[in-house]
């Protein structure tokens, strides 16, 4: 299944658009799916293109492992 986020948007907005998929998703009946892809082209101010950089090195993938368990699950909480 394809989720498009159409035009340029803030990192904030990142946050709202990818809720109001998730709350689509969910209301498809979907609870379960296996792996998630999400691409985006970084872009500055004027909505040009660029190379994100950490430590001086081109950055082109992050990789989250997930979900993460919390204290309450292991404890039954």
């Amino acid at each position: 299944m394809k989720v498009k986020l159409n035009g340029i948007i803030t990192t904030e907005e990142l946050h709202q658009l990818l809720y109001q998929a998730v709350t689509e998703v969910e209301d498809l009946g979907i609870r379960q799916m296996r792996g998630c892809n999400l691409y985006f082209t970084p872009v500055d101010g004027s909505g040009k293109s660029y190379k994100p950089r950490k430590n001086g090195k081109a950055v082109s993938e992050i990789d989250v492992d997930g979900p993460y368990r919390c204290a309450a699950d292991d404890l039954s909480l």
